[in-house]
Formats: C-alpha cells, structure tokens, sequence
C-alpha cells in the first residue's frame, strides 16, 4: 500500500519509477495538487487494485491502465468537494462540468475485474459509453458528461447493469428518460446533478432506491410527490436549486420510509402535512436554506423526530418557537 494523499510538494517526476513496485495494490494519490499525470511505467503495477486519483489534475489516464487486469476501484474526480465552482456558475453549466471527470481511452472494457468507476467524462466521445455496457459487474459508478447527443446511448448501456447498486450522473435534462429507456432497477443510491423535467415517468422504476441525492433539478410538486412513492427510500438530499420556488410541501401520505432529509435550497416556506415522512428521525437545513427561511408548519406532525440540525440562530428561534407548541423530545443541534 501507499497513501500519498495531502502530500505537499509531489510532483511527475516523483512518481517516474513508481512502476517497479510490482507488488502494489493501493495507490492513492488523491489531493495531490501537484500531480498532473500518470508516468508509462504505472502499466506495470499489475497487481493494483485501487486507485485514488481525486483531487490531482490528471485529467486522463494513460493507455497502459488497460492491463490493470485486477483493478477494482477507480476513483478519478472528486464529486462532493466543488461548492466553490457552484458558486461562480449559479447554475448548472454544461461547458464547465464537461471539463470535470476524467477522459478514458479505448480498452477501459477490459477491466472486467472493476467495482467502483467514478468519475469518468463521456462527454469526448461515445466510445466509452459503449464501453461502459461491457462492464457488468460495476457496483458504483460516477459519470459526467452525460449531454443531449449522447443521454439515451448512455442509459442505454447501463440500464441491464444488474451488479450496479450507486450511480452518480452530471447531466443536462432528463429528457430521454421514461417510455422504453430506464435507469438501472437495481439502483440503491443515486445522486443526479441537472434538470429533471420527466420524474414522474421513471421514477417509479426505482424501488430499492435508498438514497437520493438531487442538484439543480427544478422539481415541482407533481415531482415531488411521485418520488414520496418510493417504498424505500431513506435518505434525501435536496441541494442547490432542486425545488422550483421558495415553497416545499412534503404531502401526506408520502415518505414512508424516510429517516434522514437534508435541505440546502433558497426556501421560505417548509410545510409538513399529516403523515408525511412519519418515521423521520434526522431534519437538516444548512446554509442557502437557512438564509431565507422564515416559516416552518407541521413540525407536530413528525412523531418519530429525534434531531434538527441547524446552522443559524435565527432559523434556531423559529423553529424553537415552533417545537416548544408540541410535547416532543427533539434536539436542536447548532453545525
């Protein structure tokens, strides 16, 4: 093994006889500033089976990365850590997310041994999405990229993907789902990042879904209420831009297994109507949220409520306000 991540200083040529250590099998040099390829010697590390390169400036692999042959884990880009990009965007921006990712050559099909690819940009060509089919025995997968030309050829190749359980996608509209064309059914978290204008259609296919993770996707309240359906879904994470307005109603019956809900969207209003989310336990609402917030109703109703997590006082006394009309043992906690 060898951990090389936060090393201050490394730079190429550090890594040009990395190659002679035939026995490696952890490789990580992930936020490795410094760091902007890989040297033709790395095709000799045949026994590696992770590689962390998130956080570096490698922006594609070298062509020896195909006889990796017991490669299991590729972790390319970093995905959560990018709020500073988000906030010179504003919005979803398909020019600059096409530069995010990392562009892999022919021959990735052959790393039939992979379980963990993310995240990789099909966005220069339909290559490697066609290559990204042969890889049946993915079980989390990131991707970005995914554009007008080529969103149905990409789920297209992944929908039979039956091993796949996480899928994380970058994308520009969801208007290629629904009808004949399905994400994997299997899926047990999947975080989107771009508009969904066809929930309602695809949605549904989606039943072990556990976790769902949404960014600028502009839902509406018809959207809402037909993921609500999900039967077991725990976890949902509403960030940037994912609600259309200021308002969020949670209707009921609706949720029903939901434990943990995160908000970090511009609202004004947060509504719970009876018997929505019943066995919510976790309530978080950080920053953007926060900042606008001025109403909460329906806090009575969330029985199985255990702890609110805040990150403003004055979101901190509203909600005070509002608990305090109730008998529930709930705890405020400041982030």
């Amino acid at each position: 093994m060898l951990d090389l991540e936060d090393t201050v200083g490394l730079r190429d040529h550090h890594l040009g006889q990395i190659g002679e250590l035939l026995h490696l099998r952890y490789l990580s040099l992930r936020g490795c500033i410094g760091i902007c390829e890989l040297p033709d010697s790395f095709a000799n590390l045949r026994q590696l089976q992770t590689l962390d390169i998130r956080g570096t400036r490698i922006w594609r692999l070298p062509v020896g990365v195909t006889k990796l042959q017991k490669l299991q884990y590729l972790h390319a880009f970093r995905t959560d850590d990018d709020t500073k990009h988000d906030d010179i965007f504003g919005t979803y921006d398909a020019e600059f997310h096409k530069l995010r990712g990392i562009k892999v050559l022919r021959g990735i099909s052959k790393l039939k041994a992979l379980h963990t690819l993310r995240d990789i940009n099909v966005a220069w060509g339909n290559s490697t999405i066609q290559e990204l089919g042969e890889l049946t025995q993915l079980r989390k997968l990131g991707v970005v990229g995914v554009r007008r030309k080529n969103h149905g050829k990409f789920w297209h190749a992944i929908v039979e993907h039956n091993q796949l359980r996480s899928l994380s996608v970058d994308f520009e509209l969801d208007d290629c789902l629904g009808r004949n064309l399905m994400p994997p059914k299997c899926l047990e978290s999947l975080k989107m990042r771009g508009k969904l204008i066809k929930v309602t259609e695809w949605v549904h296919w989606l039943q072990n879904l556990s976790k769902l993770q949404l960014q600028f996707a502009g839902l509406n309240q018809e959207a809402l209420e037909a993921i609500g359906k999900l039967p077991n879904l725990v976890v949902l994470r509403l960030r940037w831009w994912s609600i259309l307005g200021s308002k969020l109603c949670f209707p009921g019956p609706s949720f029903p297994s939901l434990l943990v809900l995160e908000l970090n969207d511009y609202l004004e209003l947060l509504e719970f109507e009876r018997n929505a989310t019943p066995k919510l336990e976790v309530l978080q609402a950080t920053e953007r949220c926060n900042s606008r917030l001025r109403e909460v109703s329906g806090l009575e109703f969330l029985t199985s409520l255990k702890e609110i997590r805040l990150d403003s006082g004055h979101v901190k006394e509203l909600v005070q306000s509002k608990l305090a009309e109730y008998s529930n043992n709930v705890t405020l906690k400041m982030l």
